[in-house]
């Protein structure tokens, strides 16, 4: 992994789990939130990627492995599994559309504040997906939510690529709506897609198991029924009485059942879904604050399109073609 990368890769994983990291120079300046201070050993941290940045600050840690500080942040990433954060470029061309063109006040609202450029998260939860069948590989499938409307759409295969082009910072002065800790809805919203996108495969994942239960169910009757009808005529041996067969045929039901349940629960139709990874794309909007009683509010509108963007909860306003 190259330096740049790397420093990418640790920024990315520190401001996931609430850290506030700043680059100046050579160096990586972090400040640990409370909650994680006791895992990475330090409220405060100074990391360089590279020997002549580590000469720079006699604080600093080299972040490379065997260092004490770098292998606790490894440690992390494994416990927690892969989140990452991106930015879209912010448009060269921009002026805040009036948002009364766009929404309508109510139940009190008396106006919005200035417009301005905040950063909004739209997540990308990547699922893998592993089934009962065999035969079947297991299948990754990228579902986007949006972090402002709650909105969940499929991805396609250009994810990965959309996510090269992106930007490791955002652009100076502007807010940023921070992504992490991911929200729980998130994961629901994702799953709640990922579920209805999975109902036809499932439905024919459902058929072909039965198809094959039943097959081998035949299978199994087919054995036992001939192995029980041997053993009803089969001859007495060794002053054996009639009770041996008997018990016999008691054993070959009791196995008879076992198998029957066996089949039964292998070829019961399963779909595993576990999430693999999440990444925050930034997306700049306009944001305006809305102006009622205490409460902070706010509407957002796409600085490309001017469309409007509710979020759910927010009352006091709906938009105009509603």
């Amino acid at each position: 992994m190259k330096v740049s990368e790397l420093r990418g890769w640790v920024a990315d994983l520190l401001r996931a789990h609430g850290a506030t990291v700043e680059s100046r120079g050579q160096l990586m300046h972090v400040e640990v939130p409370e909650a994680l201070a006791p895992r990475l050993g330090a409220a405060s941290l100074v990391l360089a990627f590279t020997q002549r940045g580590l000469q720079e600050n006699a604080r600093s840690e080299l972040a490379t492995v065997g260092n004490p500080v770098f292998d606790r942040i490894l440690e992390l990433a494994e416990s927690s599994g892969r989140l990452g954060i991106r930015y879209e470029t912010l448009p060269g061309r921009r002026t805040a559309p009036d948002p009364l063109t766009g929404v309508r006040l109510t139940n009190g609202a008396r106006g919005f504040g200035p417009p301005r450029i905040v950063y909004t998260p739209v997540y990308q939860c990547l699922f893998r997906v592993r089934t009962s069948v065999e035969e079947v590989p297991d299948e990754l499938e990228a579902i986007s939510v949006d972090g402002i409307t709650r909105n969940a759409d499929v991805i396609g295969d250009e994810v990965a690529e959309s996510w090269e082009q992106l930007g490791p910072e955002p652009a100076s002065d502007q807010g940023v709506i921070e992504p992490y800790p991911l929200p729980e809805w998130v994961v629901t919203t994702a799953l709640q897609m990922l579920e209805h996108r999975l109902a036809r495969r499932v439905s024919r994942l459902r058929r072909a198991s039965e198809q094959r239960l039943a097959e081998e169910r035949q299978n199994i009757n087919t054995y036992y029924e001939t192995l029980i009808e041997e053993a009803k005529t089969a001859p007495l041996r060794g002053g054996r009485g009639p009770e041996s067969r008997q018990e016999k045929e008691r054993l070959l039901k009791l196995d008879w059942k076992r198998r029957v349940e066996e089949a039964q629960t292998f070829w019961s139709p399963r779909v595993d879904v576990t999430l693999s990874a999440v990444a925050a794309v930034m997306r700049p909007r306009w944001s305006f604050a809305l102006v009622k009683g205490k409460r902070e509010d706010a509407v957002f509108a796409e600085i490309e399109s001017n469309q409007f963007l509710i979020p759910p909860g927010v009352s006091g306003v709906t938009l105009l073609d509603s």
